[in-house]
This record gives structure tokens, C-alpha cells and sequence, in this order.
């Protein structure tokens, strides 16, 4: 999926990919998130091209099932049968157990075992980018505003919310194209998640992932007007040191990041050869 949006074309231009000199040991940190199909891997994709750290939730997890990581030890405890035969969390294994024990409680008994964890990782993570000079990171979170539905809880984690976004059709369209996908798997995923309209009223950045590049300038919605936590808390590292940006060494220039957002898929694709 090429994502042509001016919406991160737009943060691209206001200094995505300069790496700006140590201002604090704190990063700002930008929440990724999104439902099942809307685009989230390709968007963490263009954050990492515009060189920027981003965390994967769904790959840590992946960690912390494999052999000696973190989540093996308690997750065999309350789901004996998915130890895998390498010792890890057999995946297979650890859903079918959890439909045997009994879907929703189960889940929600994994869910407090790995959550933690991951959430651990992940501020570890912000906080060493922080402190090795980052002005922004990323978390590519897929159920952020559902496990943080309270907003002071929500606004600890992230300092911004962008929501990738797009119709129900191309969703739908989009997901029942994976490999292993059906209808009725994709109503459970679903059903797990909030509905994209209230996911909406909350993020600060919304960007459409099913425009066209025709349609690309109107990607990026502000949720809360120009005065916004969100805007300011982007802008103020670039007001402060947005002439120290290339001394830094850039390892794409705003510029190039924006050209990157805009090019057909066919142009970025040589580019990037």
C-alpha cells in the first residue's frame, strides 16, 4: 500500500527526518495507531525512510513469546499446552488454548500479563531515544486507544495521537486480501476494536489512507484547532533549534521526505533503489 498523504508530507516539512540536537532527555512521543487494515505498517514504513525510531508494539510482542523473553514464563503458567517445542510461546498453540479456556476471559487474562510488558519495553525505549537525542519518536500502537480509554491515562503514554484511517469498504477490502483471512475472523478482530468514528473524535492528526494523491492536501486534520497541545508540542523543538538541524546530519531532509510522500509509487520505488 503507498500512502501518498501530504498529512505526513506536511509534519515531514515542518522537520520529519532531522535529527535535531539534544534540547532535553525527553522525546515527543507521536502514538501510531489505527484498526486492522488501515495502513499503520506502511505509515511506521515512511516514519523510519524519513529516519525516525519507531516502536512496534505487535514485533515486541514477537520478543517476548520467543525463547527466554519475558511473557514465556507467566504465559505458560496460566496457558500450560503453548509452550512451543524452542522453548517460546507457540502462537498456534497459545489460540487455541485460549478458545478452549474461554475467549473473553481469557483474553482478558493474557492481555494483563503481556500488556505490561510491552508497555515497560516501549518506555524504555522512548526513553533512550530521548536521551541519545531524538526530538520525536514514534509507537505504533494498533489498540492504543483501546487499552488507554481514559484520556489523562492516554495522554502519560503520547503526547500526540495520529490515526490512519479509511473507508469501511477498503477496509474490509484490504484485510479479506491477507492470506488466513475470512469474514467471520475479520467481524472478531473488529468486534476487539473500537469503531473508527470514535477513534476519530480523539486523535489529533487524522490521515486518510484510502485518498488518492489528487486528494492528499486535505490528509491531515488538526482535531483541536491551531492552538493545540498536539501542534505546539511538535512545533516547539523546531522553533527552537530548526537552524542546528543540518549540522545534526540529517538523515533525510524535510524536503526529501515530502517528495517522498508525493511521487507516484512507481517514481518513489527508483528512487529508493
Amino acid at each position: 500500500l503507498f500512502l501518498p498523504m501530504a498529512g505526513l508530507a506536511a509534519i515531514a516539512a515542518a522537520g520529519v527526518g532531522a535529527r535535531i540536537p539534544a534540547r532535553s532527555s525527553t522525546a515527543t512521543v507521536v502514538g501510531l495507531t489505527g484498526g486492522i487494515g488501515m495502513g499503520k505498517s506502511s505509515a511506521a514504513a515512511w516514519f523510519r525512510r524519513c529516519g525516525f525510531r519507531v516502536h512496534d508494539a505487535d514485533a515486541t510482542v514477537h520478543s517476548l513469546y520467543a525463547a527466554g523473553g519475558a511473557a514465556v514464563e507467566p504465559v505458560c503458567a496460566a496457558f500450560p499446552s503453548a509452550r512451543g517445542a524452542d522453548g517460546g510461546i507457540d502462537r498456534a498453540a497459545l489460540s487455541a488454548a485460549v478458545a478452549t479456556a474461554g475467549r473473553e476471559a481469557s483474553l482478558q487474562r493474557l492481555e494483563e500479563i503481556v500488556h505490561p510488558l510491552v508497555t515497560e519495553e516501549r518506555a524504555g525505549f522512548v526513553r533512550r531515544a530521548g536521551e541519545e537525542g531524538e526530538w520525536l519518536v514514534v509507537v505504533d500502537v494498533p489498540l492504543l486507544l483501546e487499552t488507554l480509554r481514559d484520556e489523562a491515562a492516554l495522554r502519560a503514554e503520547v503526547d500526540v495521537v495520529l490515526l490512519v484511517s479509511c473507508s469501511a469498504a477498503e477496509q474490509r477490502r484490504r484485510c479479506l486480501a491477507r492470506p488466513g483471512m475470512s469474514d467471520p475472523k475479520l467481524q472478531t478482530i473488529l468486534a476487539r476494536q473500537l469503531p473508527d468514528a470514535d477513534k476519530r473524535a480523539r486523535a489529533d492528526f487524522v490521515v486518510d489512507t484510502g485518498r488518492t494523491s489528487s486528494c492528499a492536501s486535505h490528509a491531515l486534520r488538526l482535531g483541536k484547532g491551531k492552538g493545540s497541545p498536539a501542534r505546539q508540542r511538535l512545533a516547539r523543538p523546531l522553533e527552537r533549534r530548526r537552524g542546528d538541524a543540518s549540522a545534526a546530519g540529517a538523515e533525510r531532509s524535510p524536503r526529501d521526505c515530502r517528495e517522498i510522500a508525493e511521487r507516484s509509487p512507481r517514481d518513489r520505488r527508483a528512487a529508493e533503489r
